[in-house]
């Protein structure tokens, strides 16, 4: 996520990169800035939206870092709140980036999946079983989020000639 966001502000779009891990956040740490106040401050109406997006040394990228972690985070990403910030920032940014925690083990990922427009999973190469990203893939489609794409990362490669590439489709 983090290397997606600066990738696009580089690009020349303002981008706002979202940590929605409210178990484990560490984008804070990425871009070192404090984690407080931050989004679940924002949902519970303790602080504006303004005045928790951080700026990163990255032109163009601000941070919403994930605020003190919360006893009921999966009911705090279903809020109706929680959507109204996702079109707030929505209005203040070209792209918006959310990084979610693990979605095989949580269903936080899938609630985040089905209230943004487009989804990419990432799946560590050796740690996933082909079924257990089948399953995955259902439920994302039960939650009627739309997947476009896999990145499959930390993917051991040796001899031999080999490709790196990625495909991603849109119907923009």
């Amino acid at each position: 996520a983090a290397n997606l966001a600066v990738a696009y502000a580089q690009s020349g779009d303002s981008v706002i990169l979202m940590d929605t891990d409210l178990r484990r956040p560490v984008m804070h740490r990425v871009f070192s800035v404090e984690s407080t106040p931050g989004l679940t401050n924002v949902i519970v109406g303790d602080a504006s939206l303004e005045d928790t997006l951080k700026p990163t040394e990255v032109p163009g990228l601000k941070l919403l870092p994930s605020g003190p972690l919360p006893p009921n985070p999966a009911e705090l990403l279903d809020s109706p709140r929680m959507t109204e910030i996702l079109q707030e920032v929505a209005e203040m940014a070209d792209v918006v980036i959310l990084d979610s925690p693990p979605a095989l083990m949580l269903a936080d990922a899938g609630i985040l999946a089905a209230k943004t427009d487009c989804t990419i999973l990432v799946a560590e190469s050796g740690q996933i079983t082909q079924r257990a990203l089948r399953e995955m893939l259902r439920t994302f489609a039960i939650a009627r989020a739309n997947v476009v794409g896999i990145i499959l990362n930390k993917l051991r490669v040796t001899g031999g000639d080999y490709y790196y590439y990625c495909l991603l489709y849109t119907s923009d």
